[in-house]
């Protein structure tokens, strides 16, 4: 089950609660966690870097600084074929691969083994992109 289908199933069980116990006294209001949960669960802009490379991680997703300068960049986590002499033909991996347009060719790029600079990391403009 993935992590958005969990999600779902979380919202759709704490509107339930709401709904069949509105006399309960809960210290924390279920319907308000309900949709915060449905926020998180649908937000794409204005996350950390850290609510960023997790959905990139972990939930497949495709992730981009709204500030960056070129158009169709984007991190994704994805299998790479790399040994330690840096050959990208030896060990199957996992890592950051960083996705660019070549705007001189016009062909797609990709930078492997992507390391995010402190000014990505301490950044809450990330978003998830398609």
């Amino acid at each position: 089950m993935k992590n958005k289908e969990i999600l779902n199933r979380l919202h759709d069980f704490l509107g339930k609660v709401v709904r069949d116990c509105p006399d309960q006294e809960m210290g924390l209001e279920a319907s308000d966690l309900a949709d915060d949960v449905w926020d998180v669960l649908h937000a794409t802009e204005g996350l950390t870097f850290g609510q960023a490379i997790d959905a990139c991680r972990y939930g497949g997703a495709k992730i981009q600084r709204v500030n960056w300068n070129g158009e169709g960049q984007f991190v994704r986590y994805e299998r790479c074929l790399v040994s330690e002499q840096g050959d990208l033909n030896a060990v199957e991996s996992h890592c950051f691969v960083f996705h660019f347009v070549n705007r001189k060719t016009g062909g797609t790029g990709l930078q492997v083994g992507w390391l995010a600079s402190q000014s990505d990391m301490s950044a809450s403009d990330w978003r998830i992109v398609e």
